[in-house]
C-alpha cells in the first residue's frame, strides 16, 4: 500500500492516498503541519465511509479542506469567495476570516467562568472576511444570492467595527454575490457598500455516489 509521510503519521495503515486527496491538500499546503494531518484524515475517513457504505458525499464534506480556511462560509460562498479571490487578492495586503466583532450574550456570575467566556465569544457577531490594505479595512460579506439580510449584516459591522478600532479609518463595506436580489444593489449605493457580483461554477457540489475512491497515489507533504 502506497504510503504518506507527513513527518509526525504514516498514513499506509490508514488508506490509499487518492489523486482528489492531492487536490484538495494543495489548498492547505501553507497551514501548519497538525492542520494538514486533521484535514488528511477528514478527507480519508470521508473516502473509507463512502467506499464501504455508499455514503452521499455531501458539498460541506466537498469542501471540508477549504472550509478550514474559511470557516465562516457556506459551501457555495466558499466557491464564490474563491472565484472573486483568483481576481481581486493582489490588490490586497491581506486577509482575516470569521472574525468575532461587538458585545456578546453574557449569561452572568452564576455560570462557570469558562462556560460564559465561551457563550459570550460564540455569540458575537462574525463577519466572513475583512481585507487589508495597509491600515484600511474592508469589510466583506459572502453570499449566495444576495439579499438584505446580507445588507444588513455588513451595515451592523461598519458601527461595531468603527467602535472597536476607533485608532484606524473608517472601513470599506463590500458585498461579494453570484446574484443579487432586486433592489439591493440600489440600497447599497445608497449607504455606501459596494457590491461585487461573480458568475460562480458550482458543478463541484454535485452529489458524489461513488463506490471506492479514486486510483491511490503516493504524496508527501513538505
Amino acid at each position: 500500500m502506497n504510503q504518506c509521510a507527513t513527518g509526525r503519521k504514516n498514513y499506509s495503515q490508514v488508506a490509499y492516498i487518492t489523486a482528489e486527496h492531492v487536490l484538495a491538500l494543495d489548498s492547505v499546503h501553507k497551514l501548519s503541519f497538525t492542520t494538514q494531518e486533521a484535514t488528511l484524515e477528514i478527507l480519508l475517513k470521508r473516502d473509507a465511509l463512502g467506499a464501504t457504505v455508499g455514503l452521499t458525499i455531501t458539498p460541506a464534506i466537498t469542501l471540508q479542506a477549504d472550509r478550514l480556511s474559511f470557516p465562516g462560509m457556506l459551501p457555495r460562498e466558499v466557491l464564490i469567495w474563491k472565484t472573486w479571490l483568483r481576481s481581486h487578492e493582489r490588490e490586497y495586503d491581506s486577509f482575516d476570516y470569521n472574525q468575532r466583532i461587538g458585545p456578546g450574550f453574557d449569561p452572568g456570575p452564576a455560570w462557570p467562568e469558562n462556560m460564559r467566556v465561551m457563550a459570550i465569544a460564540n455569540s458575537k457577531k462574525r463577519m466572513d472576511a475583512v481585507a487589508w490594505k495597509g491600515t484600511l479595512a474592508t469589510l466583506v460579506e459572502v453570499k449566495d444570492r444576495a439579499g438584505a439580510s446580507a445588507l444588513g449584516q455588513l451595515l451592523t459591522y461598519y458601527p461595531l467595527w468603527t467602535a472597536a478600532h476607533s485608532d484606524l479609518p473608517r472601513p470599506n463595506m463590500l458585498l461579494v454575490t453570484n446574484r443579487i436580489q432586486p433592489g439591493i444593489d440600489i440600497a447599497a449605493g445608497f449607504h455606501g457598500v459596494s457590491v461585487a457580483i461573480v458568475p460562480t461554477d458550482f458543478s463541484s457540489l454535485a452529489r458524489d455516489r461513488r463506490a471506492s475512491p479514486f486510483m491511490a497515489k503516493q504524496i508527501v507533504i513538505l
